[in-house]
């Protein structure tokens, strides 16, 4: 049973934030146990049937994203298709890149389609090289809190209600599950009606154009500012309203003759975009789009905007009320145009690997997650090769 062994780290959530959290903790030499409620690794980017890798670049030629993140997709293209632009690829010149992105937005900017399928079996096969314990079926349900540290964790699984007991816990669920559920301070996004399914395209599979998106939501929410359709997709009524909906609005296309194409795959978890974050020592907002911090830990670029990047602080990835939990992937503390922008896939799977590097320095020098020195956590993102600083 899980509960009869202790951990230095427990990733909750097994999306790629989770994944390369538990792939830093385990290289970091901490023992390490990711739990995911699933039978599958890689969240909206697997189940969620987000195939799209986002820009791991600035949109101007310039790499923002490295380490495990990077990592992530090779092993993602390895055995599959990949559409990595060639300026993008292994010996490409910087003045090629600089060129490209002076292209069209695909061109030059350093993104892939991948194949959901094999990246989730990738990623399992890859925790288990670096001797991650990964375990499936466990659904979350309750956090126990003591004096501000989170004590241990209980899940439901097939055994029973079981017990995880860990010196450190990220939370890097999408829905902020661990700091919700132990009254730490939180903040609801909110969504509008977007539901992906995967169609048969016929075209070859190196291509990256066998499975293709087909789409039902409309555009026109998500840029009007009168939100008051959206949910967070925090309870029950609103995951089953948005996800039945979407469902038979797929149908009705299929029985009306609009969709002719046989459907590959239906999403297996809803596909919200901003659920819920950690209200953390700072907020990350859209105001802060190409804006320097003293305590930036990581960047990532905008999906939608050439040139334009977020570094993300230290103090988004804790809130002082839990000593010993950190936030990971879309829970990072932010909202607005930020929230949106790295909630992506690659910054999921970066702030990952720096929340286990915050973990891990805060169990060396034994203080609470939001009281390292910030010298020596730089030094640590530092030694990954890690960028910090947007491009100017």
């Amino acid at each position: 049973m899980i509960g009869d062994k202790r951990y230095d780290v427990a990733v909750v959530g097994g999306g790629v934030a989770g994944c390369a959290a538990a792939v830093s903790a385990a290289r970091a030499g901490l023992r390490t146990v990711l739990l995911e409620r699933s039978v599958t690794l890689g969240g909206l980017a697997t189940n969620g049937l987000v195939n799209w890798w986002e820009p791991m670049c600035d949109g101007r030629g310039s790499q923002l994203i490295y380490g495990i993140a990077e990592e992530m997709l090779l092993r993602a293209v390895r055995c599959g298709y990949g559409t990595i632009p060639p300026c993008w690829r292994q010996g490409a010149a910087p003045e090629e890149r600089r060129l490209a992105s002076e292209g069209p937005t695909e061109t030059g900017r350093y993104v892939s389609r991948f194949s959901p399928t094999l990246l989730s079996l990738a990623l399992l096969a890859w925790l288990k090289e670096e001797g991650v314990e990964v375990v499936f079926d466990a659904l979350l349900t309750h956090v126990r809190v003591s004096r501000g540290q989170v004590s241990h964790l209980r899940f439901a699984t097939q055994s029973g209600t079981e017990r995880v007991y860990a010196r450190r816990y990220i939370d890097a669920t999408g829905s902020c599950e661990v700091f919700f559920r132990g009254a730490f301070p939180t903040r609801e996004g909110a969504n509008a009606l977007s539901y992906v399914a995967h169609v048969a395209d016929g075209a070859p599979a190196q291509e990256g154009t066998l499975r293709r998106w087909y789409y039902i939501g409309d555009v026109s929410p998500w840029l009007n500012k009168d939100k008051s359709s959206f949910v967070a997709g925090t309870s029950r009524e609103q995951v089953n309203a948005i996800v039945q909906n979407g469902q038979l609005r797929l149908y009705e296309d299929v029985v009306s003759g609009k969709l002719t194409r046989e459907i590959v795959e239906l999403p297996h978890m809803p596909q919200f975009r901003t659920i819920r974050c950690v209200d953390g020592a700072y907020t990350l907002t859209g105001a802060d789009a190409n804006r320097h911090f003293a305590d930036s830990l990581c960047v990532g670029g905008d999906f939608e905007r050439k040139g334009v990047w977020y570094e993300i602080p230290y103090r988004c990835f804790y809130t002082q009320a839990a000593g010993n939990v950190v936030a990971a992937g879309r829970v990072v503390s932010a909202s607005d145009g930020a929230w949106g922008a790295v909630r992506v896939i690659p910054i999921a799977a970066l702030t990952g690997e720096v929340s286990a590097l915050i973990a891990a320095l805060s169990l060396r020098k034994g203080v609470d997650v939001g009281a390292l020195p910030l010298s020596e956590l730089l030094e640590e993102v530092a030694r990954r090769g890690l960028v910090t600083r947007g491009t100017c």
